[in-house]
């Protein structure tokens, strides 16, 4: 019974990562949980994987770009 709330976690967690990407990229909320809605209902298993790979994408460069001028910013303070 313990695997299986572990799994329902990691399912959640898995979920919230991907809204939390897709709002650092620029998307709006609800686009961000269209796209997840898109992915669970993907007929083959092959497609949500598809799906899931394509989700993170376009944060990628947003994301380094953040941590980059986060280096920045705190680079003079010291």
């Amino acid at each position: 019974m313990k695997i299986f709330f572990v799994y329902i976690f990691l399912f959640i967690l898995i979920i919230a990562f991907d809204i939390a990407v897709d709002l650092l990229s620029g998307l709006s909320l609800p686009m961000s949980i269209r796209i997840v809605a898109e992915a669970f209902s993907a007929s083959t298993v092959t497609e949500k994987a598809l799906i899931a790979l394509a989700l993170p994408a376009p944060a990628l460069p947003s994301l380094y770009s953040l941590l980059k001028n986060k280096k920045r910013n705190t680079a003079g303070r010291e």
